[in-house]
């Protein structure tokens, strides 16, 4: 025999399931990214993206070292080629991708980015996150590459205009001397 409380439930979840699926055949949420989403809508994702986060984080330790062993150009070459165009950089205008972007990337200068584990930022570069836009770099890259932009996360949270200029600048000559440069850009972009 079913309890009150469990036909309230049911009746809940039945309504929820109707709801949803007026929703769906009506068209009547917007998917326009011009459209800002609901502040409930922001919270609720923004949740679950952050505990689903930290809880696959917490199943991998960073190697031992993995910071004093990064490849630090690597990592800023790699930051600049993928990363800039959606997250900015210090000194940097935003880009006509970022402006478009809903939900908005997050500056990765800004606290909420820096408090995050270093397991944490492997984590995001490796796997993405759906329905953002925010890709996998795991099945292009090496974790070595991955952690080498993590470790240039690090110190993109402090670092001024000036320094990420001397960055840019000590790049342009260095990777035309490589030819074993990873390099991310289009030909039409050069």
């Amino acid at each position: 025999m079913i309890t009150g409380a469990l036909k309230v439930l049911f009746a809940a979840i039945g309504l929820v399931g109707l709801i949803g699926g007026v929703t769906i055949v009506t068209g009547a949420y917007n998917v326009a990214a011009t459209e800002p989403h609901y502040a409930i809508t922001i919270s609720l994702f923004s949740a679950a993206r952050d505990r689903a986060i930290a809880v696959r984080a917490q199943e991998m330790t960073p190697p031992s070292g993995w910071l004093e062993r990064a490849d630090l150009k690597n990592g800023f070459r790699s930051y600049h080629d993928m990363c800039v165009v959606c997250h900015a950089a210090p000194g940097l205008n935003d880009s006509v991708v970022r402006t478009g972007l809903n939900p908005e990337p997050p500056r990765l200068t800004e606290d909420r980015v820096r408090q995050r584990t270093d397991a944490e930022l492997f984590w995001i570069i490796k796997h993405g996150i759906k329905m953002s836009g925010m890709p996998a770099f795991g099945p292009t890259h090496t974790d070595e590459e991955i952690w080498d932009v993590a470790a240039f996360l690090r110190r993109l949270g402090t670092m001024q205009p000036t320094g990420y200029q001397e960055l840019l600048e000590q790049a342009a000559w260095s990777t035309q001397d490589d030819p074993s440069s990873h390099d991310h850009r289009s030909e039409d972009l050069r």
